[in-house]
C-alpha cells in the first residue's frame, strides 16, 4: 500500500538528497507552492515563485480560508483586489531579474482578515511618497480598500505589506469548537485545482487529482505530528506532484487506508498515478513522515 522511494530516485526535497533543488528528478518545473496550514485555526503561510502564476494560487487559498469559517463569498472581491494588488507588486517590481520568491500569510481573526505580503527583493526607497511620485498604482488601491495598511521597504532587504482584508462578513470564531482540518482540505482542494489546470492536466485528470487530493487532505489533519499541514506541490513533466506532512509514522498507510470507499478501494490509489511514503528527513523531532502523490496528463 504504502511504498518507499526507490533507491535510485532520491526524495529531491530531503536534506540527505544533495541535489535537492526543488527540481523533480523526472526534470520539471520547480515548486508551484509551499504552503503550512494550521489545523486548529484558521491561518496559513505560503511560499511560492514570483510569477505571475501564483497571483491565481494566492486568490484560491484566500477563498478557501474564508470558506473555512463561513465567510460571506460575495463580500471577498474587494480582499482579493487588496491581496492581489499586494502580490502583482512582488512579482512586477521585487527583483531585477526576475528570479525570487515572495511570502504570503493569511489569518482570520475574530471580525477581519489579516493579509501580510512579504518579499526579499530590491525594497523600495519611500513607500509612503507622493501619489505622483515613487507610489505605484498598486500601493494607491491597497490603501484605498484595506483598512490599517502598514508597508515597511528597506533599499536591498524586501517590502512587507499588512492590511486587514475587507468585506469578508463571518461570525466570531470559536475557536474552541473550530473543526480540526477544515481549512486544510479547502486549501489542498482549491490548490491542487488550480496547479492541476496550469499544469496543463486534461478536465478529467484534474478531476480525478482534486478527489483524491481531498482525500488525502481530510484524512492527513488526523495523522499530522503537530498542528500544522506542511502541503507542497510541485510542477513535473506532464503533471504535477503533491507532498503532505509531517505524518506519524505509518501516516501514509493510515490514509490510504481511511480513503477506501466500498467497490473504489482507495480513492487515492486509484486516481494518482503514484502512491508513496518518504520517510522523514532525519531523526530530529518536529519531522516526520511525508505521503507523496504524482498525477499525470496521461
Amino acid at each position: 500500500m504504502s511504498i518507499p522511494v526507490p533507491a535510485d530516485e532520491p526524495d529531491p526535497y530531503s536534506h540527505a538528497n544533495p541535489n535537492g533543488s526543488g527540481q523533480d528528478p523526472l526534470g520539471g518545473a520547480p515548486t508551484v507552492i509551499d504552503i503550512e496550514i494550521e489545523t486548529r485555526r484558521p491561518r496559513l503561510e505560503m511560499r511560492m515563485q514570483a510569477e505571475k502564476d501564483a497571483l491565481p494560487l494566492v486568490r484560491q487559498a484566500l477563498r478557501a480560508l474564508a470558506q473555512s469559517i463561513g465567510a460571506d463569498p460575495e463580500g471577498l472581491q474587494d480582499a482579493e483586489l487588496a491581496l492581489t494588488e499586494a502580490c502583482a507588486n512582488a512579482v512586477r517590481h521585487a527583483y531585477r531579474d526576475g528570479a525570487g520568491m515572495f511570502d504570503v500569510a493569511l489569518e482570520a481573526r475574530p471580525r477581519e482578515l489579516l493579509a501580510i505580503v512579504r518579499d526579499e527583493g530590491r525594497g523600495m526607497r519611500d513607500p509612503w511618497g507622493d501619489r505622483g511620485r515613487g507610489r505605484g498604482l498598486g500601493l494607491t488601491v491597497i490603501e484605498s480598500i484595506a483598512r490599517d495598511v502598514e508597508i515597511r521597504s528597506e533599499r536591498g532587504v524586501g517590502t512587507e505589506v499588512v492590511m486587514a482584508l475587507p468585506g469578508a462578513r463571518y461570525e466570531p470564531i470559536d475557536e474552541e469548537s473550530f473543526a480540526p482540518g477544515t481549512t486544510v482540505e479547502q486549501v489542498v482542494r482549491r490548490l491542487v485545482a488550480m496547479a492541476a489546470a496550469q499544469s496543463d492536466l486534461p478536465a478529467g485528470r484534474v478531476t480525478e487529482a482534486l478527489l483524491a487530493a481531498e482525500m488525502i487532505a481530510r484524512h492527513a489533519a488526523d495523522r499530522v505530528a503537530g498542528d500544522r499541514v506542511h502541503v507542497r506541490l510541485d510542477q513535473i513533466a506532464h503533471g504535477i506532484d503533491l507532498r503532505v506532512g509531517p505524518l506519524e509514522a505509518g501516516g501514509t498507510a493510515e490514509i490510504l487506508r481511511d480513503a477506501d470507499v466500498a467497490v473504489l478501494g482507495s480513492v487515492i490509489e486509484r486516481f494518482a498515478d503514484r502512491v508513496w511514503a518518504i520517510p522523514a528527513a532525519d531523526g530530529s523531532s518536529g519531522e516526520g513522515e511525508r505521503l507523496a502523490a504524482r498525477f499525470l496528463a496521461g
